[in-house]
């Protein structure tokens, strides 16, 4: 059953049985979020679809599905607009599934209406068949009274400013446009081999339709079916607010800054009706007082009764000139025209906002799509303290800022500037413990894989009678301090001794000519894990390296991870102290100015990709 699917990594994909899918949709019903997942497959109105299980074996006859157990499927689903050839029993269960809606709300009086029409064939009573015609009429008439009603409601949600009618809109056209990633019922552990199967598919049913080749895969968060798989998917994929919504995209370069939504203001249409409900009952008054002083009491067929009035005002309210009950004033006829110039100044008021509200959505779609072709850098910023923590979030963050997780470490993505994605972690302080410099950079270097490292935040300066505090130093060398031989008499630094990697020196070199703040001094930084605040200590450093202007606990160990990876990394330090009589009054100050500092280089497109 189903087409080819590509050649999976895992061996337990399989084909699944009619009563397999019965399963899975129970599965799915159970979970956590399956009533929202259920929602969110088979919405209300004309877009509605058949039952999961029916879904489900549409989408295995495509080969759209992945189906390991009940408990570990995934479901894709084209873009709308792509066409594809099926056999007859797929053509004939893809129609039922999308007919729904219809198939559901008429097969009742269409089955009624047959039996009717047999009865009658039969010579059964006349009232028996009366009867069964009548409920036929009567259900279908209801049947279309409530389309309307659902259709007027699409239609005030078409022209509506309301953002959670713009969100439901761009979900619509991101799904005519896009692949997307509709079911997702898994164990996090199993959700990334998942996606990583979804990207193959995709890929390979992509030349099949007939649709722009783009590839993008799209998941919303309503398409997993629990907490912990919905953060398994975030850690694989890429988080992306569109329009205020949350959307995950599985192929991507890089993260977009969230455009702010235009403010559309009042579009007047809700004014205009108001003026017409409210005028209605005075001017069918007035039409009705005019024809009856007229005609007397012998006049007929004039609107000379106020419910006349009303139906005859309706009437041209929506279409001028309907033949039927004519009015013989000349004022009622003008009040007739006036209401039927504010109908068309209604109606085309409708067809513009209709049609601004769907250029607007076209136009943040093409964004979106162009912000996810372009390439985009990844700059890590590290931290040390909630001090240097609250300094980026308070120079950088674009907008809303996003809570990224890993096994072991949290992020916050601060969105991206220019074309640089900035992501937020911190580090405690030292180099070579569990949670210190070397592995944090380490382990964030594996997961997020970022183009750029920058350690950011607070130092003490080895040169007190040239610096101030809050005074800026961008490392261009760190040596480790950590490694030293004592001898008597004498001791040996056997740390490393690291230049900073020319390209992203130059850029902060770049950034510094027309930077308004503290001038920055680019010279050697020592790293080592002792909290210095003695100026014996600080003397016997500068002993050994007498070149030196600042010095931190960190720097060394994000230097060793950076260079295993072959990624650039810098610091970029105030000056909070000297190493001696330490106070933390002047740390604030001093990560401020690293942090605009950061800002400023980001902002100036400095680490943008070529």
């Amino acid at each position: 059953m189903g087409a080819q699917r590509p050649d999976s990594a895992d061996a337990t994909l399989t084909v699944p049985s009619l009563a397999e899918l019965r399963r899975t949709t129970r599965s799915v019903r159970s979970a956590e979020h399956g009533p929202a997942v259920r929602r969110a497959l088979r919405p209300r109105g004309l877009e509605g679809r058949g039952p999961l299980t029916l879904q489900l074996l549409v989408a295995d006859r495509e080969a759209r599905l992945l189906w390991h157990s009940p408990d570990r499927v995934l479901m894709v689903c084209p873009p709308r607009s792509a066409r594809t050839r099926r056999d007859v029993v797929t053509a004939c269960l893809h129609v039922v599934n999308v007919l729904w809606p219809l198939v559901s709300w008429f097969t009742a009086p269409l089955a009624i209406g047959l039996t009717a029409v047999a009865l009658a064939l039969v010579r059964a009573p006349d009232v028996l068949v009366l009867l069964l015609v009548v409920v036929t009429m009567l259900w279908a008439t209801g049947v279309m009274v409530l389309m309307a009603i659902r259709e007027g409601a699409d239609l005030v949600r078409m022209v509506s400013p309301r953002p959670v009618h713009r969100r439901r809109r761009m979900d619509d056209g991101l799904r005519v446009d896009h692949w997307s990633i509709a079911l997702c019922h898994a164990d996090p552990d199993t959700v990334g081999a998942l996606l990583r199967d979804a990207t193959a598919l995709v890929d390979h049913l992509g030349d099949r339709y007939e649709t722009v080749p783009d590839r993008l895969l799209l998941c919303r968060p309503d398409a997993v079916t629990t907490t912990a798989a919905l953060e398994a998917v975030r850690r694989s994929a890429t988080v992306r607010r569109v329009s205020g919504r949350e959307v995950l995209v599985v192929h991507d370069v890089g993260r977009p800054v969230p455009r702010p939504a235009a403010d559309p203001g009042p579009n007047g249409i809700l004014v205009l009706l108001a003026a017409a409900c409210s005028l209605l009952p005075m001017i069918a008054g007035m039409v009705a007082a005019a024809e009856r002083e007229a005609c007397a009491t012998a006049c007929t067929g004039g609107p000379v009764g106020y419910g006349d009035a009303v139906f005859w005002l309706l009437r041209h309210f929506v279409v001028l000139g309907i033949p039927g009950v004519a009015p013989s004033t000349g004022q009622s006829k003008a009040l007739g025209l006036a209401m039927a110039l504010l109908g068309l100044v209604i109606a085309a008021r409708v067809v513009r906002v209709v049609r601004t509200r769907q250029r607007e959505d076209d136009e943040e779609r093409e964004g979106f799509v162009d912000d996810v072709a372009r390439p985009y850098s990844t700059a890590l910023v590290l931290v040390a303290n909630d001090i240097e923590r609250a300094a980026v979030l308070t120079a950088v963050a674009t907008g809303e800022v996003t809570r990224l997780r890993s096994e072991h470490h949290t992020a916050l993505d601060l969105g991206v500037v220019g074309r640089t994605r900035v992501v937020l972690g911190w580090t405690e302080q030292g180099i070579d413990t569990q949670g210190a410099a070397t592995l944090t950079t380490d382990a964030l270097i594996r997961w997020l894989a970022p183009d750029y490292v920058l350690i950011v935040g607070v130092g003490y300066g080895l040169r007190e009678h040239a610096q101030e505090p809050g005074d800026l130093v961008v490392s261009s060398r760190v040596r480790s301090m950590n490694w030293r031989k004592e001898a008597p008499g004498r001791t040996i630094v056997r740390g490393e001794l690291a230049v900073a990697p020319q390209r992203l020196l130059d850029r902060c070199r770049d950034a510094a000519r027309d930077w308004s703040g503290p001038r920055p001094d680019f010279g050697l930084t020592l790293s080592l894990g002792v909290l210095v605040d003695s100026a014996e200590f600080r003397a016997g450093l500068l002993d050994l390296e007498p070149d030196a202007v600042c010095g931190d606990m960190e720097l060394a160990g994000v230097q060793a991870a950076c260079s295993k990876h072959k990624v650039d990394w810098i610091g970029i330090k105030g000056i909070s102290d000297y190493g001696m009589g330490k106070t933390d009054g002047h740390q604030p100050l001093a990560a401020r100015n690293a942090a605009e500092f950061l800002a400023h280089l980001v902002r100036t497109g400095n680490l943008d990709p070529l």
